[in-house]
């Protein structure tokens, strides 16, 4: 940046001769998908890369300034588009410096023939040249691009397990596919996403569970050098409620991703209390390591402990409530003891769940249901 403020100089190198989307025409939408298709359905669905001048992601026109971009009106910072708030930071140091600021003395614009992932590659030489240095010695050659990417996206509450064709799963909190990355904001019923690069064609498993009430959607892609394939699906969820779904993905036939009905398990109408769900946890804790999920007994055993002690917790607490009448001040107050503690050991637990996992002393599967059979708890106790 301090060399920017002192030349007063702009190159921009952007890659073109590979075909980019450029308009993508749009069809009314029915109203109860405004919130997925705010401008209206993309039609087609899957947008066609109709503009040559392109690096397969970025339109020249888009990646190419413009007087405005430098020094267009005045506008408040959180009006001005990226470009402005950058170039306000050293132009007007450039201007001060200069009687006369000719736009085409300071910015450059090159186009070389490259798409999007070989720029940074095939651009060195440029770079270097524009910073007025001597040609880099040696040959550069752009990494390996994946063949392929498969890619899921949620915007919903609910939590997500995806399953693919060789039955290696990830899930917020494990992962067994080569490469894929799960991503998501904090908000658990917040947007999340799946990337796969390089996924296998066949079926993947889509295993959805309700975090809380409301309206869910699904978008599954399979993006390849020359053609994006997008299907989205919208309903409705029930906190609890299981949703399945198999996705057919053919990367290389060029015929569309295909989901199927979804198979919906409705939440049990009788409420299973904390304490019954502790329990739960401890016989599947107790089963994993007899399976050998967890190989390591000192672990098995500090786990159970901490379980064992967050289940004598919640007793006692349901004790207390006897004495709720005749005690009223000691049993709030023991009460709201008895939530610190249970909460803080269940969150122990999780992190040290998660910790023998990165040891592998705990599967992936084991690591998955245990975590998110606890975070169950934890939301059910903080409602």
């Amino acid at each position: 940046m301090q060399n920017l403020k002192e030349l007063g100089r702009i190159t921009v190198i952007a890659g073109t001769g590979t075909g980019t989307v450029g308009n993508i025409s749009v069809v009314e939408r029915p109203a109860l998908e405004t919130k997925l298709w705010a401008d209206g359905i993309p039609e087609p669905i899957n947008p066609i890369r109709n503009n040559p001048e392109g690096d397969n992601r970025v339109l020249l026109s888009s990646a190419f300034l413009n007087e405005f971009d430098l020094i267009g009106p005045v506008l408040s910072r959180s009006n001005q588009n990226f470009w402005q708030k950058i170039f306000a930071v050293f132009i007007p140091l450039v201007r001060a410096q200069s009687d006369e600021w000719d736009i085409d003395e300071r910015l450059t614009q090159k186009e070389i023939n490259s798409n999007h992932g070989g720029l940074p590659t095939m651009a060195i030489p440029e770079v270097f040249s524009a910073l007025g240095l001597p040609n880099p010695v040696g040959d550069f050659e752009p990494p390996t691009e994946p063949n392929n990417i498969t890619t899921f996206w949620f915007a919903s509450p609910v939590a997500v397990k995806i399953t693919d064709p060789q039955n290696r799963i990830i899930t917020k909190d494990s992962n067994q596919i080569p490469e894929a990355i799960y991503t998501g904001e904090n908000d658990p019923n917040g947007v999340k996403m799946i990337i796969i690069p390089d996924g296998l064609s066949g079926e993947y498993e889509v295993e959805l569970i309700g975090t809380a009430d409301g309206e869910y959607h699904m978008a599954v892609a399979s993006f390849v050098d020359d053609n994006d394939n997008i299907v989205t699906v919208q309903k409705n969820v029930v906190e609890g409620e299981k949703i399945e779904y198999v996705v057919d993905v053919n990367h290389y036939e060029n015929v569309p991703v295909k989901i199927s009905a979804p198979i919906i398990t409705k939440p049990d109408l009788e409420e299973s209390s904390i304490i019954d769900l502790v329990n739960e946890l401890l016989i599947d804790l107790e089963e994993y390591y007899k399976d050998g999920k967890i190989n390591n007994k000192g672990i098995y055993q500090s786990l159970n402990n901490d379980l064992k002690f967050v289940l004598a917790t919640l007793k006692e607490a349901e004790l207390i409530r006897s004495i709720g009448k005749k005690y009223p001040k000691l049993h709030e107050f023991k009460l709201k003891l008895a939530e610190k503690l249970v909460i803080k050991k269940l969150e122990s637990f999780i992190l040290s769940v998660k910790k023998y996992n990165n040891k592998d002393k705990i599967d992936d599967p084991a690591t998955s249901s245990m975590v998110i059979k606890a975070e169950a708890i934890l939301a059910k106790i903080n409602n």
